[in-house]
């Protein structure tokens, strides 16, 4: 979970909400969870390889002043976490 935390909280800037055995709960805005981490059943997994099933993408919305703010600390508005899970970054209301 620590590679997690260090993705989704310390270079997307996402808040660490909750920590529970085994789990670790991220979100935006004050809410209390947008995205959750977890090795209840994948302790030890390596990147996502096609084709398997689990998530593949995400799209995260932002507002245009926060997501321009993003995009500069990421370089552009795609990436993908260290499992390979494709991360695109969207102006809401665009």
């Amino acid at each position: 979970l620590a590679e997690a935390e260090a993705f989704y909280r310390d270079r997307l800037g996402l808040a660490l909400t909750c920590r529970y055995p085994g789990g670790s709960f991220f979100a935006a805005g004050g809410y209390h969870h947008h995205l959750a981490a977890n090795i209840w059943n994948s302790r030890g997994a390596g990147p996502r390889r096609d084709p398997v099933t689990g998530l593949e993408a995400i799209e995260l919305l932002a507002d245009a002043p926060e997501a321009a703010a993003i995009r500069a600390r990421l370089g552009g508005d795609s990436l993908r976490d260290p499992w390979g899970t494709r991360i695109t970054l969207a102006d809401k209301g665009a």
